[in-house]
């Protein structure tokens, strides 16, 4: 082995150089450059050695290697001692250690962009002309304090924080991850007039935060709050509770919808009370005052127009009032007067009156008592009655009139 230290540009160049072949005679012959270049910027070194396996290592670490610097070009970002292992691509038992450089990245002054792929620690003051990326931050102190902002720190635990130096306004300070991932915690970013997080959960009142807006506590909105899917109150919003407010699907300020639901819903609305004297709902109009709609908790129901009350319902006296009740019916007794009809006789009438105590076709008392009166069947029963009891009268009437000609008859002896 041979060393050999030279110093160019005020970088030190330390030649160390191994070479090894086996016995093979075509790797005998194999020879590799193991000079190294240096851009002028003095950022970048380079193999000269065109053809080979490159990997560049840390010469004052026992040549550990650095992960991905396997190009002829590296550009070191810490201050160390570098160098390239060079193989051959053709026997690679045949490789080389080149030069040693010694980089200094203590003190510099960066015209361009500066990408530092690992870990960066700065003792003194750093002055940043226009934006400072960083993707994890641990503490930083006095960041550009020329232009205001003191103070840019996150926490080394996993929920992050950001915070600005007094009398220092939050819009000053910018601080977002360069791409979202799995696991990444919230951060903070701004522009104008706004404020928002690109990754992960924020929280409000709690620091395990399972949605991308958690807020253990109350929340006030002075003006409005706009939800475009789903909202979820009291329940969790996976499986249950949809309700659109001003959905403009059709035209309803308040929509409850089942159809985007996990499980159907046995109820669209249930609500419960307590206070008997509860209004449970009460539709009013906001300047004068007028109710279409009432319903309390003791089941008084009441619909009404504009001047007077459609439709009561009094729950104490079990009795409802209204001016029209229309009943549609899908027959009607016509029937009686048809001459297929077959009107019972009297005797017929009067033998089921003596054994079933009511009239034939008509409820009896035991079936209203247990199961009430169907009132558009009752009044076509009633007319029913009263078209048979007409066709009597008819029918005596008839008779009558043969009588009274029978009887003038025996009076005029004809």
């Amino acid at each position: 082995m041979k060393t050999t230290t030279t110093l160019i540009r005020g970088i030190a160049l330390i030649f160390s150089v191994h070479s090894f072949a086996q016995n093979n005679p075509d790797c005998q012959q194999i020879s590799l450059n193991n000079q190294i270049a240096i851009s002028n910027d003095s950022t970048t070194i380079t193999a000269v050695e065109t053809s080979g396996n490159y990997q560049w290592v840390r010469a004052d670490q026992n040549n550990a290697a650095i992960g991905g610097a396997t190009l002829s070009s590296f550009s070191p970002q810490r201050t160390g001692v570098y160098a390239v292992r060079i193989t051959s691509a053709e026997c690679p038992t045949v490789s080389v250690v080149s030069q040693s450089v010694s980089m200094n990245k203590d003190d510099m002054e960066i015209a361009g962009n500066l990408n530092v792929a690992g870990d960066a620690k700065f003792v003194q003051d750093v002055g940043v002309g226009k934006k400072l990326i960083l993707d994890e931050i641990t503490t930083i102190d006095s960041i550009g304090e020329a232009s205001g902002l003191h103070f840019l720190v996150r926490d080394g635990n996993t929920n992050g924080e950001v915070k600005g130096a007094p009398g220092i306004a939050f819009s000053d300070i910018i601080y977002r991850p360069r791409d979202c991932f799995a696991g990444s915690t919230p951060t903070w970013a701004n522009g104008p007039d706004k404020l928002y997080a690109l990754c992960g959960n924020v929280g409000i009142g709690t620091n395990a935060p399972q949605h991308k807006l958690h807020v253990q506590g109350d929340g006030f909105f002075h003006t409005s709050l706009q939800v475009n899917s789903r909202m979820a109150v009291g329940t969790d919003i996976s499986t249950f509770a949809r309700l659109k407010v001003s959905n403009p699907t059709n035209g309803a300020a308040v929509h409850i919808d089942q159809s985007d639901n996990s499980t159907p819903y046995a109820k669209l609305l249930f609500m419960e009370y307590t206070d008997p004297s509860t209004e449970i709902l009460k539709v009013q109009h906001s300047q004068t005052g007028h109710t279409p709609l009432y319903v309390d908790a003791s089941g008084n129901f009441r619909v009404s127009g504009e001047n007077r009350t459609l439709f009561y319902m009094n729950a104490d006296e079990e009795t409802f009032y209204t001016r029209r009740v229309v009943i549609n019916m899908d027959t009607w007794p016509d029937y009686v007067f048809e001459k297929d009809y077959q009107l019972p006789t009297l005797a017929e009438v009067r033998t089921h009156i003596t054994e079933k105590g009511h009239l034939p076709g008509v409820p009896s008392r035991k079936e209203v008592l247990e199961q009430g009166s169907d009132l558009g069947e009752m009044n076509r029963i009633l007319l029913e009655k009263i078209e048979e009891l007409t066709l009597y009268l008819l029918e005596q009437e008839e008779k009558m009139q043969q009588l009274e000609q029978r009887l003038t008859g025996l009076e005029t002896g004809n």
